[in-house]
């Protein structure tokens, strides 16, 4: 926010009703600069970001699994949920698409 009003009081109000950063006037260029170039760092993603190419069926996997975290599911649940129609009944091949997904994500348990 870009305001002439300097109060406290309103810095606050703009900050929690959503604002990222509140300017007051007058400014120079080279703050409003800097502010800019602050919250863009913030943005950005993380520089050791990496991605992962996923089959349909491991996103759908790793989509039910990230949507209730905490939740245990069965291999016939997850199976439904990421086969839907084309679950053929053999649950085991659910620990081949677990195994491939632990692999792709770095799967090490002293640090899940």
């Amino acid at each position: 926010m870009v305001k002439a009003r300097s109060d406290e009081s309103d810095k606050i109000v703009g900050l929690e009703i959503g604002a990222d950063d509140y300017l007051t006037k007058p400014f120079s260029l080279r703050e409003l600069a800097s502010r800019i170039r602050a919250l863009l760092r913030r943005l950005r993603e993380p520089e050791d970001g990496q991605e992962i190419q996923l089959t349909p069926t491991e996103f759908k996997i790793l989509f039910t699994l990230a949507g209730r975290p905490g939740i245990v599911f069965s291999r016939l649940q997850l199976l439904q949920a990421a086969l839907e129609d084309e679950y053929m009944g053999y649950e085991r091949t659910m620990d081949s698409h677990i195994r491939n997904l632990r692999r792709k994500l770095g799967d090490d348990p002293a640090n899940p």
